[in-house]
């Protein structure tokens, strides 16, 4: 799975849904590999899905 925003979006208003975080925690569960392109967004949905730092790695844009 690739990772490239970090989730404040997902409280906005027009797009805030009860079911995000659910889906996303279970989706992070079943992925074999979680990858994001900077540590930023990375840390960020590690809090965000409840992940111990370090589950998501990082591959930097343009590599």
């Amino acid at each position: 799975s690739w990772i490239r925003n970090l989730s404040a979006w997902k409280a906005w208003p027009e797009y805030r849904r009860w079911w995000f975080r659910v889906a996303d925690r279970r989706a992070a569960r079943r992925a074999s590999r979680l990858l994001a392109n900077s540590v930023a967004v990375a840390r960020d949905y590690e809090r965000w899905a409840g992940l111990v730092e370090g589950a998501v790695e990082v591959v930097f844009n343009g590599v």
